[in-house]
């Protein structure tokens, strides 16, 4: 958004934001007339274009005030402060726009708290009016569950599926094994919040909870084999709408390779465990918290921080081998293709990084959203979420190219769980935020994007909820024998017929 996956509200964004360069021309100062009315700028980069409209309205005592719409993320007509006029240059907080009379333009650089990277221009020229543009409704056939099974907490784990089993962990603290009638196999309680998918490798689950410790379960029994401790304190999570909260939604995944167990720790440590003792092997330091899985690859460890970079590690030692800055944090898994790992940020980028040298091979930019989910390629196509776009795309992985994008109404958090002929996917509705999302579960047709079915979640009720509530389905489904399993912020798990 932009500031949950980049923004809680333009409105806290604009106030601070750094001063742009006035181009002074020598003409006489600016008056409210001049620049009251509806102003439209056409931003591209990347070989993509998206529209910002800036609205200034003068009031009845003849001041002026302004808001904001980015129709890309269906953001519209936000109060953004009072516009202020110095000669030639028009002031919204710290926001300068030199005003052109011949040209009739108003022109200043997109500040970074909107568009984090990248510097860039914008020339706004008057239009005659906008009308705001309503999320579209989803139209799609309703698919009612197989079955519903109530874990009691909120679930923003990934599903996973380990020997038949569906195993999720919920913020109550307990890892729970479903088998695929829905009947609880077992129950562990791993002592605090579950965020990270348990990871399952030879009849045996690995989870990370938030009280910083690893623990491998035997599948079977639920029994644990080992505990170690990897985040030297609790993990603390702050609310979306907590000023501070960084939207650290999910918790590093153990990732099993050969002999060994990677994971990443909230103090930015990547972490390698002896996967039959739990036994520490070796440890590197990132500048910030890993709270994604890392990929192993090739006798390579690649993972993301909060730091906004994208490491490379030998497998074996632990040493790095290339680090690049993206200029947003990482939260998502880089997966393999080819000669490249491919990974999101908050840049708003997804960037295929050569594995040998970390030299980008390609960009694909994400309008105004976080880019969150970790990308599943599936027949040679990558397909993966977003956040505040509220879309999942189709992407060649070999060139970065668009093959197909579909609105699914809230983001698109989780990595997309793919047969031969759906994508599955998981959005999350956002009670009291702007723009408006929906939470549901849903099926993609996989070479259209069109939407084939849908499992709509109601947002929260009562007339005592402020703040910003999420609903919906924040992780990853997963794909059984005959089913998908959805872990819901309800504390559901539900499972359909793909």
């Amino acid at each position: 958004m932009i500031r949950r996956c980049a923004a809680i509200f333009i409105v806290s964004l604009l106030a601070p934001l750094l001063a742009a360069r006035s181009l002074q021309t020598g003409g006489p100062p600016i008056t409210a007339d001049d620049i009251a009315g509806v102003w439209a700028a056409d931003l591209s980069h990347a070989g993509e274009a998206s529209r910002v409209i800036l609205h200034i309205e003068k009031t009845p005592d003849g001041r002026l005030t302004a808001k904001w719409s980015t129709p890309a993320i269906h953001f519209w007509e936000v109060p953004v402060g009072s516009v202020t006029v110095d000669g030639e240059t028009a002031r919204i907080g710290g926001f300068a726009l030199s005003y052109d009379r011949g040209a009739g333009t108003l022109t200043g650089t997109i500040p970074h708290a909107i568009v984090p990277l990248y510097s860039m221009q914008a020339v706004y020229r008057r239009i005659k009016s906008v009308d705001p543009v309503p999320r579209p409704t989803l139209m799609a056939p309703d698919r009612r569950p197989a079955w519903v099974f109530d874990a009691g907490s909120p679930i923003w784990s990934d599903a996973a599926v380990c020997s038949g089993l569906v195993i999720v962990g919920d913020d109550g603290g307990r890892v729970h094994a479903l088998a695929e009638t829905g009947r609880q196999v077992w129950v562990f309680d791993a002592g605090a919040a579950v965020r990270a998918r348990a990871t399952c490798a030879d009849a045996a689950a690995f989870i990370h909870a938030d009280d910083g410790f690893v623990t491998k379960l035997d599948t079977t029994t639920g029994a644990e084999t080992w505990r170690v401790r990897v985040d030297r304190q609790a993990i603390v999570r702050l609310p979306l709408d907590d000023p501070k909260s960084r939207y650290d939604n999910r918790g590093s995944a153990v990732t099993v390779a050969g002999s060994r167990a990677y994971v990443g720790a909230g103090d930015g440590r990547l972490i390698a465990l002896d996967a039959s003792t739990g036994a520490a092997i070796w440890e590197f330091s990132a500048g910030d918290s890993v709270v994604s899985a890392p990929l192993v690859s090739n006798g390579r460890v690649f993972f993301g921080s909060f730091d906004g970079r994208v490491y490379a590690l030998d497998a074996t030692s632990g040493k790095a081998i290339w680090t690049k800055d993206t200029g947003g944090a990482v939260t998502s898994t880089p997966v393999a293709f080819g000669a490249n790992v491919i990974v999101g940020s908050r840049s708003y980028d997804l960037t295929a990084f050569d594995a040998r040298s970390g030299t980008p091979a390609w960009t694909r930019y994400f309008w105004f959203s976080w880019v969150e989910s970790t990308a599943a390629i599936f027949k040679s196509s990558l397909y993966i979420g977003s956040s505040d776009a509220a879309c999942v795309m189709a992407i060649d992985p070999a060139n970065g190219r668009r093959l197909w994008t579909t609105d699914v109404g809230g983001s698109a958090w989780g990595e997309p769980a793919v047969t031969n002929d759906h994508v599955l996917v998981g959005a999350v509705g956002v009670v009291n935020y702007m723009p408006a999302h929906q939470g549901g579960a849903m099926a993609l047709d996989r070479q259209t994007g069109r939407l084939v079915w849908r499992f709509a979640i109601d947002p929260p009720k009562g007339p005592t909820q402020s703040g910003l509530l999420p609903y919906g389905f924040a992780g990853s489904p997963a794909i059984g024998t005959r089913l998908v399993y959805f872990g819901g912020l309800d504390g559901r798990v539900y499972a359909f017929t793909p």
